[in-house]
């Protein structure tokens, strides 16, 4: 059979290429009479390799997940690495999680095992623990996800991408994930790999949520130096000061944050939840108040305001920010309780209790 004018060309491209992203990126978008080319390829011959293979990475680039498996999936025992990982990617995309492992278990069992195999098996193993909420059912999985990982770490120790991801599932899946963090930065430094940026913050982050209080104080200064754009390494250090007895201190650079990073919800909320717990009730609610504004507002930010704005009698401003955090979370929050148990008017109990009530029926 005569093969498309433009497919050895391409497909040299394509054995160079490791990973399963590059991989599907060397091809150029196909067009119609391509595509039904190499679908009358397949017709006449399934076993053309080659026709199977480049419709996948076609349609991979255009996420049409199942089309990808239609073509990798009957010839998966004759695929290279990286078109294995795509049909995996592919099974995972479309949440079938039972296949996707079948197929990653294929490059995993190789000689020489690749960061990319590694990492997108880690995936696979973590969609699967999140499929469940049995724990019989999520916590094999989640094991099979750190071991996964343990053993990249082994194999590639100069590789940051895997250490970076175990930082992300352990916060995912590991309660008081904070202190095997540590040790994943600590194996970082064992094995000479130069901190970036945003390795400082995360030891200033890890070490505040792990109590440690004079590493805390240490890491941060030196996270502000080195990375001064992300505005935990300021809410960590000011959070610090106050727990220790330096509240004045702690307020300071607190305020700071609101001031200089007021694009930043993180920022908005923590500044306005330190004044509010030092009971500085005006200048929580003028950051709870932006924090609301902000784009990417969380139900805590209308929480915070709604305590506050209670606080100072503004009822009206309360009552709408306990609205919008039921309809944020779906929840009838405590404090919504508490507050409407503490009105003295009938009329305000009466609206609170109404919007209460519509609030425990979503």
């Amino acid at each position: 059979m005569k093969a498309l004018g433009f497919l050895p060309i391409i497909l040299v491209s394509i054995c160079l290429l490791t990973s399963s992203a590059s991989y599907a990126k060397a091809l150029r978008e196909l067009n119609e009479s391509e595509v039904n080319k190499l679908k009358a390829n397949i017709e006449k011959n399934p076993e053309n390799m080659v026709s199977r293979r480049f419709l996948a990475l076609h349609y991979f680039e255009k996420k049409n997940w199942v089309q990808v498996t239609r073509h990798l999936a009957p010839v998966a025992e004759n695929l290279p690495t990286p078109l294995l990982r795509i049909l995996a990617k592919s099974y995972v995309n479309l949440g079938n999680i039972r296949q996707a492992e079948t197929i990653i278990r294929i490059p995993l069992s190789a000689k020489t095992v690749s960061p990319e195999s590694y990492l997108l098996a880690a995936e696979v193993y973590a969609a699967k623990g999140r499929s469940s909420t049995i724990n019989v059912v999520s916590q094999p999985a989640k094991d099979l996800l750190f071991e996964t990982l343990k053993t990249a770490q082994l194999a590639y120790p100069n590789n940051y991408l895997i250490y970076e991801t175990r930082i992300n599932y352990l916060e995912e899946f590991v309660p008081h994930y904070q202190y095997e963090a540590l040790k994943v930065l600590e194996d970082m430094t064992k094995n000479k790999l130069k901190f970036k940026p945003k390795h400082y913050s995360m030891v200033c982050k890890f070490n505040h949520l792990s109590g440690f209080t004079k590493q805390t104080t240490t890491s941060c200064l030196e996270a502000i130096e080195k990375d001064p754009s992300t505005p935990g390494n300021y809410i960590y250090l000011g959070q610090t000061h106050i727990n220790i007895g330096e509240k004045e201190k702690g307020m300071r650079v607190l305020a700071s944050v609101g001031e200089k990073f007021s694009d930043s919800e993180e920022a908005l909320w923590a500044t306005a939840d330190a004044y509010y717990s030092n009971k500085n009730l005006p200048e929580a609610f003028n950051y709870f108040k932006k924090a609301t504004n902000h784009p990417d507002v969380k139900p805590r930010d209308f929480l915070g305001f709604a305590k506050v704005a209670f606080d100072l009698k503004k009822y009206d401003v309360a009552l709408m920010a306990f609205d919008k955090h039921c309809s944020m979370t779906e929840t009838l929050d405590h404090e919504f309780r508490r507050a409407s148990g503490l009105l003295k008017s009938p009329l305000w109990k009466a609206r609170f209790r109404r919007k209460m009530m519509n609030c425990q029926k979503k």
